[in-house]
């Protein structure tokens, strides 16, 4: 039986087929029009046909038969109260003495406050007990009455001179991490210039470097080439000037004039900068090749300090000690930055992050 059958048998018709039509499987009972037209439709799940609608508009959004509308919806209120049951609060608070592994249940059990739930959870991983000590400098400044505003604690293994510093995220530690990396680059950049030359604006100490070296250019060509025939015949052996505008045909130069000389000194300007860029393309070994190194020490002579390689490229170029400092930690990992024992960090399931002091 087909659904024209279907729809047939349930509106008890008996000869339907001149009033009959249907789309995308909503029915339309035409007997009666243009007075009026009845809308059937096809339950999708069950099979069934129901209607009596008075527009397609109904039928579409009913497709279901009621029977199985309202199993749809009870499977809908199931799966909204699972979801709902998972985000209500236990009834009983959490015993702290038991393990358990779930990170909701837990920061339930604390109300949010981080300090007490990273504090559980460090002394389970580490089978110790642990102490807060209020006069540590890390904790002079927690609020007890908001331990949201605090960032990082530091706890003592309890009967031991351990001691473990904890801070509320990984991304928090990171950037202390990064900030005293850059505070101790800023305060020794010698010590650390091997790392930090990576990190010098090169295209500054250039700029730095270039009115100086184009200077000393300029004097030197001027005494090797002093005059208006010299300085030609160089120019035109470098390919700066064509020969035909300062060589007559029988090789004779040609006559001095405003124009020629205006040719000549642009040739000899750009020549400078060819060489000046050339000599300056990398500026350490320029400054190396001008006796410029990092043993520094005192002038002989003066007594004056010498500066060292590393001090001239920090004057000319400046460090970017931000990046310099965030490349490290990122290179090193922030906990051996901050740990002052052994490097490691400790992920505590709450997402806060801590490592040994000492």
């Amino acid at each position: 039986m087909n659904a024209k059958d279907i729809v047939i048998l349930v509106c008890e018709k008996k000869s339907p087929a001149p009033h009959w039509t249907h789309t995308r499987g909503i029915y339309a009972d035409l007997s009666e029009w243009p007075r009026s037209i009845d809308y059937y439709v096809k339950c999708p799940e069950c099979g069934h046909v129901h209607g009596f609608y008075k527009s397609m508009a109904d039928a579409r959004s009913k497709r279901l038969c009621p029977s199985c509308d309202f199993d749809h919806v009870e499977k809908l209120k199931k799966e909204v109260a699972k979801v709902n049951e998972a985000e209500l609060p236990p009834e009983e608070p959490i015993d702290p003495d038991i393990p358990v592994s779930a990170k909701a249940d837990l920061d339930r059990y604390v109300m949010g406050d981080w300090i007490a739930l990273a504090k559980w959870q460090l002394e389970q991983h580490l089978g110790e007990t642990l102490v807060f000590d209020p006069d540590n400098f890390n904790n002079r400044e927690t609020d007890y009455e908001d331990p949201e505003a605090t960032d990082h604690v530091t706890f003592d293994v309890e009967g031991s001179s351990v001691t473990y510093t904890v801070w509320k995220s990984e991304e928090l530690a990171a950037a202390a991490a990064i900030e005293q990396q850059k505070n101790s680059f800023e305060d020794e950049p010698s010590i650390y210039m091997t790392w930090l030359r990576n990190y010098i604006d090169m295209d500054k100490v250039r700029e730095a470097l270039k009115p100086d070296e184009e200077q000393m250019t300029r004097e030197s060509f001027e005494e090797n080439y002093p005059d208006y025939e010299s300085q030609v015949k160089e120019m035109v052996e470098n390919g700066k000037l064509h020969e035909e505008t300062f060589y007559k045909q029988n090789g004779e130069l040609r006559k001095e004039t405003p124009v020629r000389q205006k040719l000549l000194a642009q040739a000899i300007e750009e020549w400078i900068e060819g060489v000046v860029e050339d000599r300056l393309q990398d500026p350490e070994e320029y400054l190396k090749d001008m006796g410029y190194d990092d043993s520094g020490g005192k002038d002989p002579y003066t007594g004056r300090k010498i500066e060292t390689l590393g001090d001239m490229l920090e004057r000319l170029g400046g460090i970017d000690y931000q990046k310099a400092a965030e490349e490290a930690v990122n290179t090193d990992g922030w906990a051996n930055t901050l740990s002052r024992y052994d490097g490691r960090s400790i992920d505590l399931p709450g997402g806060a992050v801590a490592y040994r002091e000492d």
